[in-house]
């Protein structure tokens, strides 16, 4: 099945499908700007390695790290990769998950509704803009072509 319809078959945005009309998974791996559209990809062709999409949403958080203003939303960050890496815990990494959650609770309280409103729309714009297409570098570097061609193969994914 060619990858256009493979990608209808599965509901794809409309947006996508028509980005990628004709072209080959493979040059449509290569060219995208939009890393949430390969991870999207990934996830539909059952892409599960658990540690490297962990320390791909770290470095995606580390992106935008100056807007986490509170020592508590970093650390889970810093445990995350640790534990990616095998060094630190599970129960390592869940304390740090709900210390994170009570900084944020403690931010949402502690502002009023205008002021989270402009914090969500700063970051919100920083996301869609030149950070997608850094994340896709990143995806592209880090999931080699030939992992991503043998699960299309898998998923009966052809170029012609």
């Amino acid at each position: 099945m060619l990858y256009h319809e493979w990608l209808k078959e599965r509901n794809a945005c409309a947006e996508a499908v028509a980005w990628v009309g004709d072209q080959s998974l493979q040059h449509a791996w290569t060219m995208t700007g939009h890393g949430d559209w390969m991870l999207w990809l990934l996830q539909r062709l059952g892409y599960d390695d658990e540690r490297v999409l962990r320390l791909h949403a770290c470095w995606c958080v580390r992106q935008v790290w100056h807007l986490l203003t509170d020592e508590r939303s970093r650390n889970v960050v810093e445990v995350a990769e640790r534990f990616a890496v095998g060094e630190a815990t599970r129960e390592e990494l869940a304390a740090a998950g709900a210390a994170a959650g009570a900084a944020a609770e403690t931010a949402w309280a502690a502002r009023d509704a205008a002021r989270a409103a402009e914090v969500a729309a700063r970051v919100a714009g920083v996301a869609a803009g030149a950070a997608r297409a850094a994340q896709a570098d990143h995806l592209r570097e880090t999931i080699p072509w030939e992992i991503v061609s043998a699960l299309a193969t898998k998923a009966g994914i052809t170029e012609e």
